[in-house]
């Protein structure tokens, strides 16, 4: 432990005002290593701790940038300044790079940004000579060739169980100095060694890093040698949030490199496929062949994909698949036939947000049943047409999402009767109408979502527009007779937990009288423009949260403080 506080990283006397040496790095990874035993994340953080504390004035610097896996972590951080000293630096002239983690127990790493040819080398031999074993690697841009990435792949991470391919790592050219395109990969003739512990792989890719056909060979040598994959993700979003697929060839490659790879070696260990690519009729086939167990599935379609396709396609799943997931280019005309999946306990229907028109006569309110899409102007009649009332497959679905997403009024209206067990249900468009009907004909929801709707305080407080019109002072003043609530509300929701409400109709009498009586409430999200500080104080006062999150209103500096003062335990954000 001595030895390791003698990191030549920074000395005493100019901790205060020095950055680290880069020259230092691989001086300080060996060290590192050798003494790795002793390590623990509070000793080796106090290596650069002070270097962070000053450099964190004119750059931002993230914490804790990535999910921490281990109690002792080290995280070392260099710079291409020419010289040393922080306080004459500037953003121009000193750019700090990310961060090479190096866990004491050598389960984690994540390789840096422009590690270089020459710097990767010495690293490298580094951690192989240390005889670690990663178990996670997170993989940046680099200038990486293919010989390097298997050698990190096959003798630095046997073990490897995580693997990630961030959004800026560029997949390396088969052979830069050859004109061939592509070199075809044969797995019967490669004798490569496995990664039979490889169970994620987390793609995240952008469009323009795979323009490059030949780096294709990569990713299909990559799920070829890993029989045992269970999860294969190409969002960087959850599985839970609306994510606008990629929609170029180059996706549509990947996505066909990676099924036909798993194919060719008839994997049944895939149970997680999120690529986030508009899949074609000629894809949906191939998934089908492909036969993959799969409990959790996003699907999403191509403007033209066939509905007998998707039906047959899930109509193979229908013991296995428990999570449902479709993210649709164009109005989705009915709901994929949901009835022989037997197991299925969330469903979502995803549109594409940057893509809803409002109706230009109407200025900015969408309209159900009147709405304009951009392609077929187009609102189904009725979203879930096919659906048998009172069928057993449906009432075991307990969470269900329609975000962005046209439907008829009556399909609020049928919910009841189709999904009769719902715990968690997110609409978009939602009116005073729909939402009281939701309340009504659920009152023992526990999360309720009601973003980009139209709905206004009635629905919210359960009090008659010509009630509310009584009360001069009705935004500061609470209304305690429970016998004007006379229409359904969100008050009657009495296990709600999670909460998301956005309308511009809404005001600081909605709130005051209709969320701040909601005791129960643990999570809160507001996009509601017309509330101001009172709102905010009377949420502070009345309710226990957990978690806020405030993305509109019109806030003082001051009540904005305060709120932030009195939720510092808990989460708050605007």
């Amino acid at each position: 432990m001595e030895a390791l506080r003698e990191l030549p990283l920074l000395s005493r006397e100019r901790r205060r005002t020095s950055a680290p040496n880069p020259f230092l790095i691989p001086m300080i990874t060996d060290q590192i290593l050798t003494y790795s035993n002793y390590a623990t994340r509070k000793n080796c953080r106090l290596v650069c701790a002070d270097w962070e504390r000053q450099a964190s004035k004119f750059l931002n610097i993230k914490k804790n940038p990535y999910t921490v896996r281990i109690p002792s972590e080290i995280e070392l951080r260099r710079c291409n300044a020419d010289h040393n000293d922080i306080d004459d630096a500037d953003e121009q002239n000193c750019r700090f790079y990310d961060f090479i983690c190096i866990p004491a127990d050598c389960n984690y790493l994540i390789v840096p940004y422009n590690i270089g040819l020459n710097f990767y080398p010495i690293v490298y031999q580094i951690l192989l000579n240390s005889g670690q074993q990663l178990r996670f690697l997170e993989l940046r841009n680099a200038h990486w060739t293919l010989a390097q990435l298997r050698d990190v792949l096959y003798k630095l991470a046997p073990k490897l169980e995580e693997l990630v391919l961030a959004e800026d790592f560029v997949l390396p050219k088969v052979d830069p100095s050859s004109s061939r395109v592509l070199v075809e990969f044969d797995p019967k003739t490669h004798s490569i060694r496995q990664l039979p512990r490889l169970k994620s792989i987390k793609l995240e890719l952008q469009d323009e890093n795979l323009q490059n056909l030949a780096n294709l060979q990569f990713l299909q040598e990559l799920f070829t040698v890993a029989p045992n994959v269970k999860c294969i993700r190409g969002s960087t979003k959850a599985f839970t949030e609306n994510a606008p697929p990629h929609t170029t060839i180059f996706s549509s490659l990947l996505f066909r490199s990676i099924a036909e790879s798993q194919a060719l070696i008839s994997s049944k260990a895939l149970t997680y496929l999120d690529i986030n690519v508009e899949l074609r009729n000629a894809d949906i086939d191939l998934l089908e062949a492909a036969n993959f167990p799969l409990h959790t599935f996003h699907l999403t379609l191509d403007m033209l994909a066939s509905s007998v396709k998707v039906d047959g396609l899930l109509s193979g799943l229908r013991g296995t698949l428990r999570r449902l997931k479709i993210t649709h280019r164009g109005c989705i005309r009915t709901s994929p036939n949901l009835v022989n999946l037997q197991n299925l306990e969330y469903f979502a229907i995803h549109g594409y947000e940057t893509e809803i028109r409002k109706d230009p006569r109407r200025g900015d309110s969408i309209v159900l049943d009147q709405a304009l899409y951009f392609v077929f102007r187009f609102v189904p009649l009725c979203l879930f047409p096919a659906f048998v009332e009172g069928c057993e497959a449906l009432q075991k679905i307990v969470e269900l999402r329609l975000c962005h997403t046209f439907y008829a009024r009556k399909d609020i209206y049928n919910l009841k009767s189709l999904f009769p067990c719902l715990k968690k249900l997110r609409v978009s468009f939602l009116d005073d109408d729909t939402l009281g009907r939701i309340c009504q004909d659920y009152p023992h929801l526990e999360e309720l979502g009601a973003m980009d709707g139209k709905f206004s305080d009635m629905s919210i407080t359960g009090i008659s527009p010509q009630i509310q019109e009584i009360f001069q002072n009705g935004v500061t003043n609470e209304v305690k007779d429970q016998n004007l609530r006379e229409l359904p509300s969100i008050t009657d929701l009495k296990y709600l937990r999670v909460l998301e409400l956005g309308s511009k109709n809404v005001t600081d009498f909605g709130i005051i009288n209709g969320i701040a009586i909601c005791t129960h409430l643990k999570e809160l999200q507001l996009d509601c423009p017309n509330i101001s500080d009172v709102s905010l104080q009377k949420i502070v006062q009345k309710l226990d949260l957990d978690r806020l999150n405030v993305k509109s209103g019109s806030f003082t500096e001051r009540v904005v403080q305060q709120t932030r003062g009195r939720l510092s335990r808990k989460s708050f954000s605007m």
